[in-house]
């Protein structure tokens, strides 16, 4: 027989045909009656003689793995094959890819002069034009904040600050409905106490020093407080001299 006559695979005589044999430079094998031969290594030594034939002859970096996208975001798994680890990764670089689709190079999705605020569906970082639709007031411009539920977008909350004043507003989506926009803020008010118009320190201010209070009954400042012990002596006199009134009766 000649070379090209080797043996195509040797599962087809496995009882036979289980081994390879080099001697120097000569392979041996048998074929499918069982007589071994001596065959050259390109002969012998196929992807399909050695129980390869189902692999491509690529280099790593040029296989083309096949996989279907995760139906949802997942770890990775020591040990598990290719196609699933690659569905997963497109699962992760999907959801990365639509959270910066259509965002500047400084991450900030600008609303259009048209649009409406109450169209934006993604949690992210926005800006928007004082002509756009459902801005808290139309004098300024704003950055946006908004942020969805767990739930979905039935329910979400946007808080607005304005360009030019630095206002802060706020105002919650419910049922796939925006409420109105609180009213607005100051970063003056921002650090008010509430119920108040003043913020802590202000507020901390107008609190009366222990050096301000007067113990005594002689003292005139008008910008000081009497102590408690003078003001118990102040009522004290007060009941005794109520006892010794005495009434006349013409």
């Amino acid at each position: 027989m000649s070379i090209t006559d080797g043996p195509k695979k040797f599962a087809e005589n496995p009882t036979v045909a289980t081994e390879i044999k080099k001697n120097g430079t000569e392979h041996f094998g048998f074929d499918q009656d069982g007589v071994q031969k001596q065959v050259s290594a390109e002969i012998l030594l196929t992807p399909a003689n050695v129980g390869l034939g189902n692999i491509e002859n690529k280099t790593i970096n040029n296989q083309t793995p096949t996989f279907t996208i995760a139906a949802s975001l997942a770890a990775l798994t020591s040990g598990e094959t290719l196609t699933l680890a690659f569905g997963k990764l497109a699962k992760g670089i999907t959801k990365i890819i639509e959270q910066l689709d259509g965002k500047s190079a400084y991450r900030g999705t600008l609303i259009a002069s048209d649009g409406s605020l109450d169209d934006i569906t993604k949690t992210g970082f926005y800006t928007c034009y004082s002509s756009s639709t459902n801005v808290p007031s139309a004098t300024e411009s704003y950055f946006i904040i908004h942020m969805n539920s767990n739930v979905g977008v039935v329910a979400a909350c946007q808080i607005a600050i304005g360009a030019t004043t630095g206002k802060m507003y706020f105002r919650l989506k419910i049922d796939s409905t925006f409420g109105a926009w609180s009213t607005g803020i100051t970063p003056t008010e921002w650090g008010y106490l509430s119920g108040t118009s003043s913020n802590i320190q202000e507020q901390l201010n107008l609190k009366s020093n222990k050096a301000d209070i007067v113990d005594n009954l002689t003292s005139d400042d008008a910008t000081k407080v009497l102590s408690a012990k003078q003001g118990k002596i102040l009522d004290e006199n007060r009941q005794t001299n109520a006892d010794n009134i005495v009434l006349k009766v013409d």
